[in-house]
């Protein structure tokens, strides 16, 4: 017999089980990873992000381990959740496409005519920035990344 206003045993095991499945579900939910994005001259365009885990797929938007698009709604700075990414190394890249044709503009020379950014803040003028200019080491603990965008 058990205590009236207690669950039998067997109930209350597997709710507790359930409880705990349920709670696990939502804790991976929870986690994300800010993208702080500053220097937004316009608030207008879409920011299209592309997150990449390999060196070997690094520019290769077709390979990107993750691909978002945000809206740009203010100039200044702006967040974006990302979600949270297992420890290892990424090059996070970003461009504001200001006039919705979904890529980012280049001129004849195939320099970006549009706010552009990378992880680590690197800006080559006349060249792509290398895998190892970019890459960033996310920890379990991180947080947040940091990219100020700028045109050419």
């Amino acid at each position: 017999m058990h205590t009236p206003g207690y669950f039998h045993p067997a109930i209350q095991n597997f709710s507790q089980r359930m409880i705990l499945l349920i709670m696990t579900c939502f804790i991976g939910w929870t986690d994300s990873l800010s993208l702080n994005l500053s220097n937004i001259k316009t608030a207008k365009g879409q920011l299209y992000v592309a997150v990449y885990d390999q060196k070997s797929a690094f520019l290769n938007v077709s390979k990107a381990y993750l691909k978002q698009t945000f809206p740009i709604t203010q100039t200044g700075k702006q967040s974006f959740m990302l979600p949270k990414l297992a420890p290892g190394n990424y090059a996070i890249c970003c461009f504001q496409d200001l006039n919705g044709n979904n890529q980012l503009d280049t001129n004849f020379f195939g320099v970006p005519t549009e706010p552009y950014g990378f992880s680590k803040n690197a800006h080559s003028k006349f060249r792509a920035p290398y895998w190892e200019e970019v890459c960033i080491n996310i920890t379990k603990d991180s947080k947040s990344v940091e990219i100020n965008i700028a045109s050419w």
